[in-house]
């Protein structure tokens, strides 16, 4: 229900290049706003999703958005790419930077 909201914002980090889950979401919801970001700029070029923008970033330098500016920050198959250390000082807190109070980060592992 709140992906039909029209002020709705999705990150996803670490996209991907295929970022087929971005593509979906942005096709099944166009109300919603959906933003991938991910450290390597190939990113899909042939979609026409109004609704999708890709952005290339490293979480480690920070995320170049402002504090509380997604309600959904989604994140997956990225466990071995952080040291434990990069987890707790800077991965973590930059996801609950970027997301709005009452927001959700979901982090999905294949474990």
């Amino acid at each position: 229900q709140e992906l039909k909201r029209g002020d709705f914002k999705v990150l996803d980090v670490g996209c991907g290049s295929l970022s087929m889950w971005l593509l979906q979401l942005s096709e099944d919801y166009p109300s919603a706003k959906f933003v991938g970001l991910d450290k390597i700029s190939k990113f899909p070029k042939d979609f026409s999703q109004n609704n999708l923008q890709f952005t290339q970033g490293d979480i480690l330098e920070g995320l170049p958005f402002e504090d509380d500016s997604f309600d959904f920050v989604h994140m997956r198959f990225v466990l071995m790419e952080f040291t434990e250390e990069q987890w707790e000082e800077k991965v973590i807190k930059e996801l609950v930077r970027v997301c709005k109070p009452n927001g959700w980060i979901e982090l999905l592992e294949i474990e």
